[in-house]
């Protein structure tokens, strides 16, 4: 079994707003295009699963490429844990 591969996607622009909490600015029009293009790349069709953090952007660009049935939506909280990217457990009731 070859050994499965690990893609990073930061999400592109998004809606700045002083009366919106940052972990809840959305991906600008701008942003979803951007997202939208850039999933267009030949190892997307590979993707098994999508992991993205709670902010608002992340779950907007993760969201891009969730109609394709081969891949699970999974918003949890990320973080790095001594150069590792580890998924935490939700804080949200019932997840």
């Amino acid at each position: 079994m070859a050994n499965p591969s690990f893609y990073f996607i930061t999400h592109p622009n998004v809606v700045v707003s002083k009366d919106v909490p940052v972990p809840r600015w959305p991906l600008s029009e701008l942003g979803q295009a951007r997202m939208r293009n850039g999933l267009q790349q030949p190892w997307v069709k590979e993707l098994a699963a999508i992991y993205c953090s709670t902010e608002q952007k992340a779950i907007d660009g993760a969201r891009n490429n969730t109609s394709r049935e081969r891949c699970a939506f999974c918003g949890h909280r990320l973080a790095w844990r001594r150069g590792h990217l580890v998924v935490l457990p939700s804080r949200r009731a019932g997840h």
